[in-house]
Parts: C-alpha cells; structure tokens; sequence
C-alpha cells in the first residue's frame, strides 16, 4: 500500500510539474511571438545610452551613443581608429571623417548661418574652406 502511495504521488507530482511547465511556455509565447523560421519578435522599442556593433574578434565597429549632450553616430576601422563620425550638438548636424591616424581631414557643418565645409591637412591646419552665409557666398 505505502508502495502505491508514492507511486500516486509522484504521478500527481509530474502532472502539476508539467501543468505548471505548459502555462510558463504559452504565456511566454504570448509576450514574444514566434514565425515560423524566425526567432521571437524584437522590441518595438529599445532605449540606451549607447549601442555597439562589434566584429567577430569583439572590436567596436560602430556606436550610436549620447556623449556630452551630443547624439552621435561614431564609425570604427579594424584597427579601432575613429574614420567617421554623424553628430547633432547644441550648434546643430556636423559630420566629420578622420583619416588612417584618426585625424579629422574633412567636415561637414550646418550652422544657423549656414553649412560649412572645411578640409584640414595632416597637421590640422584648415587648407580648403567652404561656406554660405546670409550676404551670399
């Protein structure tokens, strides 16, 4: 009889584990649908300061990130060195692409007054300068 007794309460037992484990699976499946083929459905929305796309060996690649006030998008070689930077800060959209060292070599500017256009030289030094302000060019 005893025998009987644990055999009939480990049957109950599996029944309410499995019960219990097919409400866990279906009210997950209702929070993250699943296509066929496809993993669950992303977030519609997804809120950070940063965002990073690394390469296969875990370097940063690219980020979309809030730096100083500033939304900016920075791009990345293999080598980790800055190539290309899409910002907005208080003065308004600049982009920016810095060669092999890092250096910013052209940007691009639009100020209230107008876009700027600059191309520096290895040293910085502004070589080409290009701009539209209200008197004309």
């Amino acid at each position: 009889m005893k025998a009987l007794g644990w055999v009939s309460s480990v049957v109950v037992g599996a029944a309410l584990g499995a019960t219990l484990g097919a409400l866990i699976a279906s009210q997950s499946a209702r929070q993250a649908p699943v296509v066929e083929g496809q993993g669950p459905r992303p977030a519609r929305v997804v809120e950070a300061e940063e965002f990073r796309v690394v390469d296969v060996k875990g370097k940063v690649r690219a980020s979309l990130e809030m730096r100083k006030g500033e939304a900016g998008l920075r791009l990345f070689d293999a080598a980790g060195k800055p190539r290309a930077t899409l910002a907005v800060d208080e003065d308004g959209p600049w982009l920016c692409l810095f060669d092999a060292v890092g250096e910013g070599r052209a940007g691009l500017r639009v100020h209230e007054d107008g876009p700027r256009l600059s191309l520096w030289d290895a040293a910085g030094k502004v070589r080409v300068g290009l701009a539209v302000d209200e008197d004309g060019p």
